[in-house]
């Protein structure tokens, strides 16, 4: 595991936005992407730097700490971030209608509304102890609940008939 020194790498982005790294020997990796280790556990730490044109070692280092960054770079790896965990929060849930082994959901996101099916419902919900739901839908998108108990009794009791 190379650990990425904070005070030796410098984040900055090209004129087309692609996100590059500067690391202390002078070479730079571009584009570059960031992903959590531990996106729900531990999102602060252990964020992997990686370069994702290269197949055969796309891992560049791992930053040890958010927090370690001054403010202009951790707000360059932040936005990365935010791009690359892209999940809509769902506000209301209209609907869940089961059709052949699929759940057709139909929901309220703080994007507009929606309708998706969910496959398997053990493979496709995750529910923390913080009342966290995550759902990924049969096309691999995903979205989230912060927390469930928030919602109004007609979506709670939607969801609870669903839960895995």
């Amino acid at each position: 595991m190379n650990l990425l020194d904070p005070t030796q790498i410098t984040f900055s982005r090209s004129a087309e936005g692609e996100l590059r790294l500067r690391l202390a020997d002078g070479s730079v990796h571009a584009p570059v992407h960031c992903r959590r280790l531990f996106p729900l556990t531990d999102p602060g730490h252990y964020i992997s730097v990686q370069r994702p044109d290269d197949k055969e070692q796309p891992e560049i280092g791992i930053l040890k700490r958010l927090d370690d960054l001054s403010p202009d770079q951790r707000r360059h790896v932040t936005e990365d971030l935010q791009h690359q965990h892209f999940l809509p929060e769902i506000t209301d849930i209209v609907d869940i209608v089961s059709l052949h082994g699929l759940d057709e959901w139909s929901v309220v996101t703080d994007r507009g509304p929606i309708t998706f099916f969910v496959s398997g419902r053990k493979e496709s919900m995750v529910v923390t102890p913080e009342n966290l739901l995550l759902l990924t839908d049969i096309e691999k998108c995903r979205y989230r609940v912060t927390d469930y108990t928030t919602l109004t009794p007609r979506a709670r009791l939607l969801l609870e008939r669903t839960l895995p």
